[in-house]
């Protein structure tokens, strides 16, 4: 995590929660790092679908709108 300015992951929702064990802990506890953007592109997208993100093409992740929204 450390030396990256943004971490993207592009998939669908398993990419997704790859990447973002980067962001917690052994306990689950949250770990603070670079901005996550996400591309979704996977077969069902209901992480991205759910959030009002999109299904296909970039959006913004973690350090943006969707973190101000509590994603």
């Amino acid at each position: 995590r450390e030396g990256f300015d943004t971490v993207v992951a592009a998939g669908g929702d398993g990419t997704l929660n790859e990447a973002v064990q980067a962001y917690v802990d052994d306990e689950g506890k949250p770990i603070a790092g670079p901005p996550l953007t996400i591309i979704p592109c996977g077969t069902g997208g209901d992480f991205a679908r759910c959030c009002g993100l999109g299904t296909h093409g970039p959006v913004a992740g973690a350090g943006s709108g969707a973190a101000n929204r509590g994603v």
